[in-house]
Parts: structure tokens; sequence; C-alpha cells
């Protein structure tokens, strides 16, 4: 990533760190997400997801994370009594009316939804 440059030179240099960001940095965090995914470590898993840092450039990276991670098997479900990875487009997610439920924190956090 570079930010020296005038003129033409710098927002050509700006959007070099944008598209970076969006299409390197963040599939490439998306992958390594899926990558280290453990059944055994679910409640460190989701603090790896992307986050605002309020950086001028953080809205490229999310939005190349979670461009990527939505096409990834990123959440691990329980379906009667069947529990495995799946794509954010496969079903339904529905979460019990509980405060400690690991991933209805995660996507609180991260997308909106319906808890009931």
């Amino acid at each position: 990533i570079t930010h020296d440059g005038t003129g033409d030179d710098k927002e050509t240099l700006i959007l070099w760190n944008q598209q970076l960001l969006k299409h390197g940095v963040g599939v490439a965090w998306a992958l390594l997400i899926e990558y280290i995914k453990n059944n055994k470590h679910l409640d460190s898993y989701y603090n790896f997801w992307a986050k605002n840092a309020n950086s001028s450039l953080d809205r490229y990276l999310i939005q190349g994370f979670y461009q990527k991670i939505s096409e990834l098997e990123c959440f691990y479900t329980l379906y009667k009594n069947e529990r495995k990875w799946m794509y954010p487009t496969d079903d339904i997610y529905f979460f019990e009316d509980r405060e400690d439920t690991l991933l209805s924190q995660a996507f609180k956090e991260h997308f909106q939804i319906v808890n009931q």
C-alpha cells in the first residue's frame, strides 16, 4: 500500500489502495477465516471477522471481506441435532431467545436479523 504522490498520481494511488483492500486483502482475510474455522473454538471464531475501525479505507476492506465470506461455509449451525457448517444462502437462521447465544451475537454485530 502506498500513499505517496501528488495530483493525478495521488488519485491513482488512492484508487489502488481501495481496490487492493477490497479485492485483495478483504478476500484473503475471508479465505483465512474459512481456513482456520474449527468446531472446538467457536467462541473466538467470529471475533476474527472484519469490523469497522473508522479508517477511511475500512469500507473497502469490509466490503471485500463480506462479499467473499458470503460465498463460503462460514456459519456453524445446529438444526434437528445435526451440527454442520453452512453457507449464508443455505437456509433461514432461527435463534432461540437467549442472551448467551454466541452465533446470535455475531449476527447482531454484522447483520440485521430478527430474533424470536
